[in-house]
């Protein structure tokens, strides 16, 4: 079993950072997953969690799903996030769960 794991710590724009990552696999299938900590300049406290599996079958079917949480989701502005992309950049998203499905077979070799 091999595990690729990050840590990470730091600053961004006046916000603490302290995160890890990892890599590896869950059987045959690729698993991923991240988790970052934030401390705002404005003491705000939050997480943003990403997780993902994915497998490719020997007949050429490959499954993806992911899923996003965005615990800075709750307070955004949606004029703001349309119209500032410092703002946008910020929030990454005005939703809290994303989930992201993928299914794709090759019919052909080309």
């Amino acid at each position: 079993m091999n595990y690729d794991l990050t840590v990470l710590m730091g600053t961004h724009q006046k916000d603490e950072i302290i995160g890890f990552g990892a890599d590896g696999y869950l059987g045959a299938a690729g698993l991923r997953t991240e988790c970052l900590f934030m401390h705002t300049d404005t003491d705000k406290e939050t997480i943003r969690f990403a997780t993902g599996l994915d497998y490719s079958f020997p007949n050429s079917l490959y499954l993806m799903a992911e899923y996003f949480f965005n615990g800075n989701a709750e307070d955004n502005d949606p004029d703001s996030f349309i119209s500032s992309p410092s703002y946008s950049q910020e929030y990454l998203s005005q939703k809290k769960h994303l989930v992201s499905l993928q299914a794709s077979y090759d019919i052909t070799p080309l």
